[in-house]
């Protein structure tokens, strides 16, 4: 671990920065000298949230700080997801991503998580209750078009590890294991364990100080 770089945490789709994974890891960083930053991603706020705006707000969060190290990524489901977007758009100031159990393919796994006629429910009101960072939630269904203009599955040019449980029913494994296959330079660790990883934060510790290690 190198504090000559900054140390982002992108949590899920309904979560907040206050996320168990984020503070566990800043607790077990805080001694070696490293600050895990954790910015909301509900950007300007949740039922109204627009991807292009989240970019936004971590591409200010960039400049705005005192001094403009390399960005390290934890991508955390849905932050996985934002943190390849990230860096496919900014390359020059990422130096590695960190994913664990990303969300590749955000509207396919709508579609597939919420089921056809809730689908067709939220493309016909306009909004549904999802679940949210505090509780359920109305979404307008804007946020999956604009999610749809992006590029699905990106690969940016940068190091990129991936950890995902074996158990996860949010996520499936199996589409990390395409994403790795389609990319053999990217490594996938695969746990014992479902979406939250909440069993694997020693693992998640250890491979992310191996992987930030690595220059």
């Amino acid at each position: 671990m190198d504090p000559a770089f900054r140390y982002l945490y992108l949590h899920g789709f309904a979560s907040s920065p206050k996320a168990n994974k984020a503070s566990a890891l800043r607790k077990r960083w805080a001694p070696l000298g490293i600050e895990l930053e954790a910015p909301s991603l509900h950007q300007p706020r949740f039922e109204a949230w627009d991807p292009e705006a989240t970019l936004e707000h971590l591409l200010d969060l960039h400049h705005r700080a005192a001094l403009h190290r390399p960005l390290r990524l934890i991508g955390s489901s849905f932050g996985g997801w934002f943190a390849l977007q990230f860096a496919q758009r900014h390359p020059e100031l990422v130096d590695r991503l960190f994913l664990l159990c990303p969300v590749l393919d955000p509207v396919a796994l709508f579609h597939q998580n919420l089921g056809s006629d809730v689908w067709s429910t939220w493309q016909r009101n306009g909004t549904i209750p999802i679940d949210g960072p505090n509780g359920r939630e109305p979404l307008h269904y804007e946020f999956a078009e604009q999610v749809a203009r992006f590029p699905r599955a990106p690969r940016p040019e940068r190091p990129i590890r991936i950890l995902h449980g074996r158990l996860d029913p949010v996520v499936p494994l199996d589409s990390s294991l395409t994403y790795v296959n389609a990319h053999p330079d990217i490594k996938l660790v695969m746990v014992d364990d479902d979406h939250s990883l909440q069993d694997s934060i020693e693992s998640i510790d250890q491979h992310a100080r191996a992987f930030f290690r690595t220059r």
